[in-house]
């Protein structure tokens, strides 16, 4: 699970499988656990083949400010368009319980047509040279 902060606030992501709802154990890149981190870079073992939605969490207390939404939006390697994407609204906040989003849905353009609702999956892995320079 990655957690990010912006001074008190925290917000939680974590990958998990669809149906059964376990999640996926990720992995840090090294020297990427710094105090008041905004983005970082978390590593799953895909599996292909399984459905999978990404679990956006606003830990109790968010405070959103002036803003009334916080949005979220997916992007994958090598593509310039939202595949999917919601939002969390402060009108349904509560200061005392966690405010949860799940993105289990695509909303992508490919090839000039619009592709929803289709559920995010591995489609394949493959084996070869990654660099974790950057």
């Amino acid at each position: 699970m990655a957690i990010l902060t912006q001074g008190k606030n925290q917000v939680e992501v974590r990958i998990k499988r669809e149906p059964e709802g376990t999640y996926f154990d990720e992995f840090v890149k090294v020297g990427d656990a710094a105090p008041n981190i905004r983005t970082c870079e978390h590593y799953i073992v895909g599996e292909p083949g399984v459905t999978c939605s990404i679990e956006i969490t606003l830990k109790a207390g968010y405070d959103f400010g002036e803003c009334e939404n916080v949005k979220v939006w997916l992007f994958t390697h090598g593509r310039q368009e939202v595949v999917a994407q919601g939002s969390l609204s402060k009108t349904t906040a509560i200061k005392t319980k966690d405010l949860k989003l799940l993105l289990s849905k695509t909303n992508l353009l490919i090839g000039g047509q619009r592709l929803k609702g289709a559920s995010l999956a591995f489609k394949e892995l493959k084996i070869g040279e990654i660099s974790l320079s950057n």
